[in-house]
């Protein structure tokens, strides 16, 4: 009888880590780490910014921000938000409005969570493709300069004596954009008659617009720079798009347009139109009136507001892929809604003046819970 010794046995595991493997681990700590990092980093960021208005506003307007007002903005924080790295901006919107609101949203969240996918953030700040995406007649633009070639507002290509002559027919002046401009720079005025193909060649692509005849109401504030209305449209639930704020934007005297680092805003606190009797410099100075002229704003009305608001949906609904717009927008002499331009990515549109002034503005639309 032959007998088999033989036996099959389990082969003994080997609970040594490979290379690979520990190569794998260290990355994911490192990476970890690198989230955690970038994330203090973004709300020490925020809240340097924050103190830095609370400061400005406390100096320039004497306000108070009290303990009360810092320890309903902690417990909101943390309760809604997750933490109280969230509660600097909403002390300086408490601040703002002489108490705390239930449904602020902090910047730090906002820009972190609300704003759209980084894969859209560069189509508006790209002035030269917003009529690409839009196709209305809403843009004042005349034409386009694009890797070293002119091209019409139909995108057709023009030589350079062709432009000149179509522009001087109409305009004496132009206003140029380079692509990428924001908050007033890389903007130039040109005279038609004196203009040179090389004085787009430092410039690369941008677009080419006609100087807007804005409405007198705004001219009667003040003349030179042309005011804008800020609107605001988002995306709500349904995937619909509604209005939330608008706040006018006005230059100051000695500039040619608007700034950002000098300009003057003035809450519209109803669907009519009807403008705040106060208004605000970049700071967040108060003043009674624009500090300039001295015209106040208690009772008046935005001309052709309704229907700056509905261009704005209505634009908005042709790119529901964003989540919030900004839209400036003059009104010309004949009432007419004109799109100066829109933010949607970068820079992102602000909310700050309009949670500060106004707010909450963003109520309902579940903003809150992005995070979780």
């Amino acid at each position: 009888m032959k007998i088999n010794l033989s036996c099959k046995c389990e082969p003994k595991q080997n609970h040594t880590m490979t290379i690979t493997q520990i190569k794998n681990k260290i990355r994911q700590k490192l990476n970890r780490f690198q989230i955690i990092r970038d994330e203090n980093r973004h709300h020490q960021i925020h809240e340097k910014a924050a103190w830095n208005s609370i400061n400005k506003a406390i100096a320039f307007n004497g306000w108070e921000l009290t303990d009360e007002m810092k320890q309903s903005a902690d417990d909101y924080a943390v309760r809604v938000f997750g933490g109280k790295e969230y509660a600097p901006w909403l002390y300086f919107f408490s601040l703002c409005q002489g108490g705390f609101k239930e449904g602020w949203i902090p910047l730090n969240f906002y820009s972190k969570y609300v704003l759209p996918d980084a894969s859209l953030v560069r189509v508006s700040s790209v002035k030269t493709f917003s009529n690409v995406v839009f196709k209305t007649e809403a843009f004042p633009d005349v034409g386009y300069y694009l890797y070293g070639k002119f091209y019409n507002r139909d995108f057709s290509p023009l030589t350079f004596e062709e432009f000149k002559r179509k522009v001087a027919r109409s305009f004496e002046k132009i206003f140029v954009k380079e692509d990428n401009s924001l908050r007033g720079m890389h903007i130039h005025i040109f005279d038609c008659e004196e203009l040179s193909e090389e004085d787009f060649e430092p410039l690369g692509n941008c677009v080419i617009q006609y100087p807007v005849e804005q409405h007198q109401f705004f001219s009667d504030v003040i003349s030179g720079p042309t005011a804008a209305i800020r609107v605001i449209t988002v995306r709500n639930l349904r995937g619909a798009i509604e209005h939330r704020a608008s706040y006018l934007k006005f230059g100051r005297i000695g500039h040619q347009w608007y700034k950002t680092t000098a300009g003057i805003w003035v809450a519209v606190i109803d669907d009519v139109g009807r403008l705040s009797s106060s208004c605000f410099g970049s700071g967040y100075q108060k003043f009674n009136a624009h500090p300039d002229t001295q015209v106040g704003f208690e009772a008046k009305i935005v001309p052709s507001h309704k229907e700056v608001v509905e261009l704005s949906i209505r634009l908005h609904r042709t790119v529901p892929h964003f989540p919030i717009i900004g839209w400036d927008i003059a009104v010309d002499c004949d009432g007419n809604p004109i799109v100066l331009e829109w933010n949607a990515g970068a820079p992102h549109p602000d909310i700050r003046f309009s949670e500060a002034s106004i707010g909450p503005c963003f109520t309902g639309l579940g903003w809150e819970n992005l995070k979780k």
